[in-house]
């Protein structure tokens, strides 16, 4: 098939009516941009890459807890915004509210069998209790979480997609498909790449600066299994933003070698905390990316797409003017976003 337009696109929130269902929500002139109808199939890519079909997004759709977003540069701000299922942003690892995603028009086959594994251990089931129906019209590919609910209760038990027939990258699941069900290893459904085997650690000593914060990117450690890399992110306090304490940092992050390999970061993890003269705030963050890094690569390429800051929003109801309104956490909280686009890039040297 030849090469498809690809456009990036802003998570907006999910869609209701699609729960369940793989489906994502364009506004109808980035479908035409897309070439896609309603209905077509389009590849998604997120951290990791998964097939959905596409449908018109009502410009005046609203759910009760969108988030608010807050737009610090108009790059950012013209990204369009789109809407996916519960499905879709689970299996697009790191499908949440204000992420970007890349779609592009793309084919599926029917698929004539699919296999699927759990760890029957820990999620008991019989498969003929299995209401395999419900995944009638599903987009599936390799390594997919499914949802399959039971025909006598409410319980849904979680399967992981082995493999589907016949080959292609997206399969989509009818009445005629056959099912095959084997055991998972721990391992295999719960995928989380242990660093093993240091090889090196590579000073990188590199650092953004704006108005709003400076981030320092000091090293990378280079593992058999997967790459950690560091970075330092000082910020000065926004008094807003101390309400519900300080919001957590997101970065967006495309990371390709000279090689034209690319690699996505599979976690972050980190903590902040207030410098002592309570002026700055400090983040300290490191990532995971995978696959390990091409024995051959001489240089990487980082590029920042966006930084963003993730606060929830305090309840306006019944406070008095000029008070702190008290936290109440068995009620769901609105989300606010603050988006700085970048791109800010920089190389690193591998040898």
């Amino acid at each position: 098939m030849e090469s498809q337009p690809t456009l990036t696109f802003r998570i907006r929130g999910l869609y209701d009516e699609d729960l369940g269902k793989s489906h994502i929500r364009l506004d109808s002139a980035h479908m035409e941009k897309l070439g896609v109808k309603s209905g077509d199939v389009v590849k998604v890519f997120g951290t990791k890459t998964v097939g959905a079909k596409c449908f018109p997004m009502e410009s005046s759709y609203k759910r009760a807890f969108d988030a608010d977003f807050v737009f610090l540069d108009d790059a950012s701000k013209n990204i369009p915004m789109m809407r996916v299922s519960d499905i879709v942003s689970f299996n697009a690892r790191g499908g949440d509210a204000g992420s970007l995603m890349q779609v592009s028009k793309t084919e599926a086959v029917d698929a004539t069998k699919v296999t699927l594994t759990t760890i029957r251990e820990q999620f008991q089931y019989e498969e003929t209790n299995l209401d395999l129906v419900k995944l009638d019209g599903l987009v599936v590919c390799k390594g997919n979480r499914v949802n399959v609910s039971h025909l006598d209760s409410d319980k849904m038990t979680p399967f992981s997609v082995r493999d589907a027939s016949p080959q292609d990258d997206f399969h989509i699941i009818g009445k005629n498909t056959k099912f095959e069900f084997v055991e998972a290893t721990k391992d295999d459904f719960y995928p989380n790449p242990g660093l093993d085997g240091l090889r090196k650690v590579i000073p990188a000593v590199k650092q953004i600066k704006t108005g709003i914060f400076a981030l320092t990117f000091p090293a990378l450690e280079v593992y058999d299994t997967g790459t950690r890399f560091y970075f330092y992110v000082k910020e000065k306090l926004v008094p807003k933003r101390q309400e519900f304490g300080h919001p957590t940092l997101h970065p967006m992050v495309k990371i390709t070698d000279d090689l034209g390999n690319s690699y996505v970061v599979f976690q972050y993890q980190g903590q902040g905390g207030h410098s002592n003269d309570m002026i700055d705030f400090h983040y300290n963050m490191y990532g995971i990316m995978v696959p390990p890094l091409a024995a051959k690569a001489k240089e990487l390429n980082f590029v920042i797409q966006e930084i963003s800051w993730r606060r929830m929003s305090s309840p306006n109801s019944g406070v008095e003017a000029g008070k702190r309104p008290a936290a109440n956490f068995m009620t769901p909280a609105k989300m606010t976003i603050e988006v700085l686009g970048g791109p800010w890039e920089f190389k690193i040297p591998l040898r």
